[in-house]
C-alpha cells in the first residue's frame, strides 16, 4: 500500500538525512517543557547569537524568522509599497511572486538562455530599463541549480539603487568551502544587499521552520520595525540553538557532503541517457528535461508513482517537460535510476 510512511519524498528538497537517536536525546534534554505557558522571546536573541557564531556574521546584522518566508514579507513591508516593480529569474523560486501578489507589486521575470545561463550585461541592462524597486536572485538558483559567481552578483548589486536579495538557501551544497562563494562578507560594503539563510535545508530542520535575513544594521532597522512579535515558538528557539552547537555541525557538515557526493554521482549517472537534458547542479537537487519526442510527461511521472516516489514537476506550459529532483539517500537515487530506466523501456517497448 503506498502511504506517507513509506513514500520517498523528492519533491520538495528536505534533507535526507534525519537526527540519530543519540542526538535526538541530546535535544531532549535541551527542551524546557516548564516554560510552555511563556511566551518566547521577541527578538530569538538567543536563536540569533547561536547563529551569528555559526557563519561568523554580527548579531546586530542579522533578523530571524519563521522560516525564509517570514523575512520575506519583512522585507516586502519594509522596502516596497503598492505599484512598485519587483524581479525575479525566471523560473525560481515561487514565494518571491507570491509576495509581490499579496503586497500589490508588480511582479517581472527574466529568463536566462535555456532558463539557465544568465548573461549578466543583458540582465543588468534590463534592470536599468525596468527600474524595479526589489531584486531576488537565488544563488544556486531553485530550481535549476544554477550558481552566479560572486564577482557577478557584485556587479549587478552594485548596477541598480533597488534592493537586491540573494537567497542563499542552498549555499551550503556549493562545494566543501561554500562561503567563498557567500555574498555575506559584502553586507557592510553594499548597502542595498539582503542575504537570506535557512536551516531547513543544509542543516535539516525544516521542521522548524527557521529562516534569517542579514543585512547593514540600517537595513535592519527597517525590517525590525516591521516584526511581529513571538513568530519563533520557544521549541523552535531551543532546538535551533542547541542544533547550532559546534557538537552538531560535524554532522551537519558530514551530511551537505555526502549531498554533494550523491548529486555529483546522480548528475554523472542521468548524462547517461540521451533522452534526457541534465543540468549541472550546484544544489541538492537535479533539473533535467525530457527529451518529449523520446519519452512521454506520463510515463516519466506513472514510472515514478509505481514506486511511491515524488518528485516535482512544474505545471507551466514552458517548463512542461522539466522536472527537479531532490538529491536524497544512495538507495533512494538507485531509485530514481530505476524507475528512469522503466520509463524509457515503456517508451521503447511502444515504439517497436
Amino acid at each position: 500500500m503506498n502511504t506517507l510512511q513509506n513514500m520517498i519524498k523528492l519533491d520538495a528538497n528536505e534533507l535526507a538525512y534525519p537526527l540519530s537517536d543519540i542526538q535526538i536525546e541530546k535535544l531532549r534534554a535541551e527542551i524546557d517543557l516548564q516554560a510552555l505557558n511563556r511566551y518566547p522571546d521577541a527578538d530569538a536573541t538567543e536563536l540569533i547569537e547561536a547563529y551569528s557564531a555559526y557563519i561568523g556574521t554580527s548579531q546586530c546584522q542579522i533578523i530571524a524568522g519563521n522560516g525564509s518566508d517570514e523575512v520575506l514579507d519583512l522585507i516586502y513591508k519594509a522596502f516596497t509599497t503598492p505599484k512598485d516593480i519587483v524581479l525575479s529569474i525566471d523560473p525560481s523560486f515561487v514565494m518571491y511572486e507570491i509576495m509581490a501578489s499579496i503586497y500589490n507589486c508588480e511582479f517581472r521575470r527574466y529568463q536566462p538562455e535555456r532558463y539557465y545561463n544568465l548573461n549578466p550585461t543583458d540582465f543588468m541592462d534590463y534592470i536599468n530599463i525596468l527600474k524595479p524597486k526589489l531584486i531576488f536572485i537565488c544563488n544556486p538558483n531553485n530550481p535549476t541549480g544554477a550558481l552566479i559567481e560572486p564577482k557577478t552578483l557584485i556587479e549587478i548589486v552594485k548596477s541598480t539603487d533597488a534592493y537586491v536579495v540573494i537567497d542563499e538557501a542552498y549555499g551550503e551544497f556549493i562545494c566543501d568551502d561554500f562561503m567563498d562563494y557567500s555574498m555575506l562578507k559584502m553586507i557592510d560594503e553594499l548597502p542595498n544587499l539582503i542575504v537570506l539563510k535557512t536551516l531547513s535545508k543544509a542543516c535539516g530542520l525544516a521542521g522548524l521552520r527557521i529562516g534569517f535575513g542579514l543585512s547593514n544594521e540600517t537595513n535592519m532597522a527597517k525590517l525590525y520595525n516591521c516584526k511581529y512579535p513571538y513568530t519563533i515558538s520557544n521549541l523552535s528557539q531551543s532546538l535551533g540553538i542547541a542544533l547550532l552547537k559546534a557538537d552538531f555541525k560535524a554532522t551537519i557538515d558530514n551530511n551537505r557532503l555526502q549531498i554533494i557526493e550523491m548529486r555529483d554521482k546522480l548528475v554523472a549517472a542521468l548524462k547517461q541517457y540521451k533522452d534526457l537534458e541534465v543540468f549541472d547542479s550546484y544544489s541538492n537537487f537535479v533539473w533535467l528535461k525530457l527529451n518529449a519526442t523520446r519519452i512521454s510527461k506520463t510515463s516519466f511521472l506513472e514510472s515514478f508513482a509505481s514506486k511511491n516516489i515524488k518528485i516535482r514537476y512544474f505545471q507551466k506550459d514552458y517548463l512542461d517537460y522539466y522536472f527537479r529532483i531532490t538529491v536524497g539517500t544512495e538507495f533512494e537515487i538507485n531509485q530514481v535510476l530505476s524507475c528512469i530506466e522503466t520509463a524509457l523501456n515503456l517508451e521503447r517497448a511502444a515504439g517497436q
